[in-house]
């Protein structure tokens, strides 16, 4: 009874070694998803946006123009209007897209330089979204130290502290 336990717990130790974070941040920041795309909304409907797909971030081939449906959209994402510019994780599912990992309103269509406003996350979460974006997809890691702090390494391995953005 004793050896055989002993073999149970060494194969569950080697099939947990293989595991790797699962959060929604590291799958949206590491091509989880069909496509993480920024888009200008053109067109709404009570759950889907049409969007202009101004650039594609990481991921598949996106049509210049797609409708996504969320059918857990809340009420920051019944807020988007014409005309704003959001960062959206989408999957496909046979020819339509869905929402995976969330939508972002962000400020412009510039990816280097735009600012992610709101989203369904945290402040820190959304300071470390917008410095991968911003990045063009190079820091990817962020360490939290404290609670409700983000950090980050600059290239030249100098931490940085990107969120709360007010001394706290």
């Amino acid at each position: 009874m004793n050896i055989r336990n002993s073999l149970l717990m060494v194969s569950c130790v080697f099939w947990a070694y293989n595991a790797v974070a699962a959060d929604p941040w590291n799958r949206l920041m590491r091509d989880q998803q069909h496509a993480l795309f920024l888009g200008q909304v053109q067109s709404r409907g009570p759950n889907s946006v049409e969007y202009k797909v101004v650039s594609l971030i990481t991921g598949q081939t996106l049509p210049d123009q797609i409708v996504v449906t969320d059918p857990k959209a809340g009420a920051f994402e019944r807020k988007l209007k014409p005309a704003d510019y959001a960062l959206v994780s989408v999957d496909k599912i046979q020819k339509n897209y869905i929402v995976k990992w969330g939508t972002f309103k962000v400020d412009s269509n510039n990816p280097a330089t735009l600012k992610v406003l709101e989203g369904p996350a945290s402040e820190a979460d959304l300071q470390s979204l917008q410095k991968y974006i911003n990045s063009g997809g190079k820091f990817k890691d962020f360490p939290f130290p404290g609670s409700e702090r983000v950090f980050s390494k600059n290239l030249d391995r100098a931490t940085q502290q990107k969120a709360p953005t007010t001394n706290q």
